[in-house]
């Protein structure tokens, strides 16, 4: 890189581009942080990962020459992300580094390259595809809980919020906040259990019947009505009858090697796993003027070696059932969750407190609560956190508020 014909750099550039400098160093440690606690495929991308950001660290160092000493300090928020990938390297952190490479300036610095700016784009995405199937993991373990305690949290604070609001004694208040608990919990816990069963049961009834593989080498070649097949799963009547005879040429390929195989050792016993091939050989028919195999992609043909049924009877990625959980799971994480969420709006009452200093404290307890879940969603989201922190803050601190003023004019009304 030749610098020799570039000016003095000014003061803020200098202030800059040592900020760039220390991102880009600690962005390359969190990689190889959390990549040594991975390992294969997703371990050599964190390191790439950590060497692409080595090369912009090099580019700011020529850049600042000099002025690149004493070492720039990070913001604190890129070395607590240091921390937590050095102990923990999970989803979190992945779902941090997402959003500290969308949050790039290279885009608007002239002094930045187009290829650096393009660089950073490009990592936010790999780090979304790393954290994806974690974020799914996640997402079916953990929607309940998160769910269940913003459920407790607000319908409690509620609940209390409007009692309180009547006038009544504390002690009335704290037997309907545990009346709440308990029948909300039981509420939350039943009805997360029949909602992710029924929503799995109607997903795995969806998905292909393994045994209709070992009927397709029996099709009839001229009818072709396997396309039917890949037509009902929305392909083109033309595409759908090029895949169905790449696929039933891959069916008949195996059925040969097979047959050939048996032939030549006659005495090898018969794999009860796999049903016996037809001794004869199986030419493939059909309406010669449909595609070949030979014009399909370099690809299909690849996979259809790989796995000769895939192509004809693709089974429905269990990803989705993955990100769904276990009913059971989610009937106890639910039921849990709630009784913990709804137990903080009875502490003030249980603590002696009365009135609206009771639930001013229960608010304050919430509300620090909802903040927390709030950010913790956006920060997994790959979101800002602040925005969703307050917004989940705002609608539970909302509805108690509304329910404590209707709380206030039922009492005004039975009091006349």
């Amino acid at each position: 890189m030749n610098l020799q014909n570039l000016p003095e750099p000014t003061p803020e550039q200098i202030k800059r581009w040592r900020r760039y400098l220390a991102e880009e160093r600690d962005e390359a440690k969190i990689y190889r942080a959390i990549a040594k606690k991975r390992s294969g495929m997703n371990r050599e991308i964190l390191l790439e990962l950590a060497d692409a950001e080595k090369r912009h660290e090099d580019y700011w160092l020529a850049h600042l020459g000099t002025n690149a000493e004493p070492a720039p300090h990070s913001p604190w928020y890129i070395r607590l992300l240091q921390g937590l990938a050095i102990k923990i390297g999970s989803i979190f952190v992945l779902a941090m580094m997402q959003r500290s490479e969308e949050r790039g300036t290279y885009d608007v610095d002239a002094d930045a390259t187009p290829q650096m700016a393009a660089d950073e784009h490009l990592h936010s995405e790999v780090v979304r595809a790393l954290a994806a199937r974690s974020r799914a993991r996640f997402s079916g373990r953990a929607r309940a809980m998160v769910f269940g305690v913003n459920d407790g949290l607000v319908s409690n604070l509620a609940l209390v919020a409007g009692i309180a609001g009547t006038g009544v004694a504390p002690s009335i208040v704290l037997v309907t906040g545990l009346t709440g608990l308990v029948a909300g919990a039981l509420s939350m816990g039943a009805g997360e259990y029949i909602s992710i069963t029924s929503q799995r049961e109607l997903l795995e009834s969806s998905r292909p019947n393994p045994d209709v593989k070992q009927r397709l080498p029996m099709l009839d070649r001229a009818a072709n009505e396997l396309k039917l097949l890949f037509m009902a799963r929305g392909e083109k009547p033309e595409e759908a009858a090029a895949h169905a005879v790449l696929a039933l040429e891959a069916i008949d390929a195996q059925l040969q090697s097979r047959t050939l195989s048996k032939a030549v050792s006659p005495d090898q016993p018969e794999d009860s796993n796999q049903s016996e091939p037809p001794h004869e050989k199986i030419v493939p028919g059909g309406d010669a003027t449909l595609p070949s195999a030979s014009r399909m992609s370099t690809e299909e043909s690849r996979k259809q070696a790989d796995n000769p049924f895939a192509l004809a009877f693709e089974d429905t990625p269990s990803g989705e059932l993955e990100a769904i959980g276990s009913g059971s799971q989610a009937a106890v994480s639910s039921f849990l969750a709630f009784t913990l969420g709804a137990f903080v709006p009875l502490i003030p009452f249980l603590l002696g407190f009365s009135g609206i200093t009771a639930i001013s404290v229960a608010v304050v307890l919430v509300g620090l609560i909802l903040l927390m879940i709030g950010g913790t969603i956006g920060i997994l989201s790959g979101k800002p956190p602040f925005f969703r922190a307050l917004r989940q803050a705002t609608i539970g601190i909302g509805a108690a508020v509304v329910t404590y003023l209707l709380g206030l004019a039922a009492g005004g009304a039975f009091s006349l």
